[in-house]
């Protein structure tokens, strides 16, 4: 595919959201007057297809101004078709978010959260205080919510404990993944291998929200076999402390 086929593919999806949005308000569906459309950008990571995006190592040896311009060049055509907010994702390291900072004062006005993927509690998959990332990029006058996706469940609920302080009083975007191994060398995944883990899975999640304060979130989904489970953690949360996000 060329270039310009890709950009074209990435315009078409905006207009098809659109008007999907349109149908659902012209049958009278009130939903859709809650609904926005994000326009989702990668990590470099995803121009290297070496799975680098589980550790951000191309951080230390790409140069800033590479980084930068990769989320320009993918940013813009989502905005020139029409997205509401930018959606920065599954990012593996602070410098790269840096790079997005700089990048967005390259782009026309538009607003966007930036989502980190995290391998342990507190820490990104590049080893950096998740708190201290959240800080840096809440800074940002165009970022208007702090992410975690891509991420064990088992991990939410102290991640956002470690920087519930520290987003300048901006919302989370929470997707998590299920918890489950990537296999490089196969490039596949044990979500298949062992169906007893479904049932652990459902219990850590309703485990990582249980003790969940509805101020710190915003929108709420679910990356990598997480269907149940984002249901389960939206569920809990009503059910908990009354919350009414998205």
């Amino acid at each position: 595919m060329t270039p310009d086929a890709a950009t074209a593919v990435v315009k078409d999806s905006v207009r098809l959201a659109r008007r999907a949005i349109s149908e659902l308000k012209a049958e009278g569906d009130a939903r859709c007057e809650k609904i926005i459309v994000a326009g989702s950008v990668g990590p470099y990571a995803t121009t290297l297809f070496d799975a680098s995006e589980f550790s951000g190592h191309y951080v230390d040896t790409t140069d800033d101004r590479t980084i930068i311009n990769y989320f320009v060049r993918q940013a813009r055509p989502l905005l020139e078709a029409g997205v509401d907010v930018l959606a920065f994702e599954t990012v593996p390291a602070l410098p790269e978010a840096r790079c997005i900072l700089k990048a967005l004062d390259e782009l026309p006005e538009c607003k966007a959260w930036i989502s980190f993927s995290c391998k342990e509690g507190d820490v990104t998959n590049h080893g950096e205080s998740f708190a201290t990332a959240a800080q840096e990029i809440s800074s940002h006058e165009r970022v208007f919510a702090v992410g975690i996706n891509c991420t064990a469940i088992k991990y939410i609920s102290s991640l956002l404990k470690s920087a519930q302080n520290c987003t300048n009083g901006l919302p989370f975007v929470v997707y998590p993944n299920s918890g489950e191994s990537y296999e490089r060398e196969t490039g596949s995944d044990d979500r298949k291998k062992k169906p007893e883990d479904r049932r652990r899975i459902r219990s850590t999640c309703e485990s990582a929200v249980a003790d969940a304060d509805e101020r710190w979130l915003c929108f709420i989904g679910g990356a990598l076999a997480t269907t149940t489970t984002a249901t389960v953690i939206r569920q809990r949360l009503k059910r908990n402390c009354g919350w009414h996000g998205k």
